[in-house]
């Protein structure tokens, strides 16, 4: 099968979107597909493969606008038996579905969050709610389907009119690098050993809750926090302010990947994402891969599946909640490592790579084989 992915980004530094694709690309080409990217930004490397071909052409324009990308999907969607779209509000695949559509190829959207009440009512009276009903309801509409991440994303979709088939199928997560001992990371960054390390990794945003961990970090004796990660230079710094006038114990690290993301989990006690709003989180997987206890808010689409199989605490959004959180874990070694395995055994039987993988061939194949499902019809796979 010939699959074309179409992205605004595979930059890493982007965050969640640029990582799934990397995984689910490297987890489809394992599976004997061929597989080629198409994007508006940087060339990528994806997952280390140079056989899987990335055509990166710089956006000229707001929004990934690039003619000579769309010059580049009218020469090319032909050899492709179907394409995915990621996200739905740059200019890479609306121009991506609008040529397969007259092309006769079946194409398939994965929103990645994009859809989401929480983000659409961020934007209702702005370019995102007009590009909504008069771009996205015929894109969406034309779709083989919506690929979603979990079924509460599904669940809270908003298509502007649009009726389309939705589909539930989790994102296949590879493997995560080799663990390094827990005293190489802590030792690199000047970490007691003593201390109960907290790890947030992912894009600094205000939806993460970054700010609560911080409080949470500043009100608990001997807890550090390591924030690994990138974002608005301007958000960043104030972050940075926070954490002095909190008098927190924070090391900031950057963007780290590879055998570097290993050592960070390696070092931590407990990952923590206590997002506003989170439909997949890819890191919390490799999070619970690494045998890591979680704590994670509510709004974290996967996080009842951890927390029903006792490898995850909920923190609400009460001010005392995520402290407490904290204190339980940072008090029991005990809780903490059977939490961890817990989470470990979740995110390799609930979220087996090549289970998944196998799932999101089956939906292609199908695109590819039979006419599109009648609109309005929702499978949870």
């Amino acid at each position: 099968m010939r699959i074309l992915h179409v992205v605004d980004s595979l930059e890493p530094t982007r965050g969640g979107v640029a990582a799934a694709v990397q995984h689910l690309c490297e987890q489809l080409y394992s599976a004997g597909a061929s597989v080629e990217v198409v994007s508006a930004g940087p060339p990528v490397a994806i997952a280390g493969r140079g056989e899987i071909s990335h055509y990166a052409v710089p956006a000229s324009g707001p929004f990934g606008l690039s003619l000579r990308l769309g010059r580049w999907l009218q020469d090319n969607i032909r050899r492709f038996d179907v394409v995915e779209l990621h996200g739905v509000f740059h200019y890479p695949s609306i121009r991506a579905g609008m040529v397969a559509r007259r092309a006769g190829v079946p194409y398939v959207v994965h929103p990645h969050g994009s859809l989401d009440l929480f983000d659409i009512d961020r934007h209702r009276r702005g370019l995102k709610w007009a590009v909504g009903t008069v771009i996205l309801r015929p894109l969406l509409n034309q779709a083989y389907c919506v690929l979603v991440t979990t079924p509460r994303e599904g669940e809270r979709l908003h298509t502007f009119g649009a009726k389309p088939t939705v589909m539930s199928v989790g994102l296949p997560v590879e493997m995560s690098a080799p663990a390094s001992p827990q005293s190489t990371f802590r030792h690199r960054y000047g970490i007691p050993d003593s201390a109960f390390l907290l790890l947030f990794l992912g894009r600094l945003e205000r939806k993460k809750g970054i700010e609560r961990l911080l409080e949470a970090a500043a009100s608990s004796s001997g807890v550090h926090v390591v924030i690994a990660g990138t974002g608005d230079m301007t958000y960043v710094s104030a972050l940075r302010e926070r954490a002095e006038t909190l008098a927190a114990s924070v090391t900031w690290v950057g963007f780290i990947s590879g055998t570097d993301k290993a050592a960070a989990f390696s070092a931590a006690d407990a990952f923590v994402l206590h997002s506003d709003n989170e439909n997949f989180a890819v890191t919390v997987i490799e999070a619970a891969r690494s045998g890591l206890p979680l704590i994670l808010s509510e709004d974290v689409f996967i996080a009842s599946v951890f927390s029903t199989a006792g490898g995850a605490l909920i923190a609400s959004r009460d001010p005392g909640a995520l402290v407490s959180c904290i204190a339980e874990l940072a008090s029991s070694p005990g809780l903490a490592r059977a939490m961890g395995q817990h989470a470990k055994e979740v995110a390799l039987r609930h979220f087996n790579p090549h289970k998944l993988t196998v799932a999101h061939l089956d939906v292609l194949r199908t695109a590819v084989g039979s006419a599109s499902p009648k609109s309005g019809a929702v499978d949870h796979r």
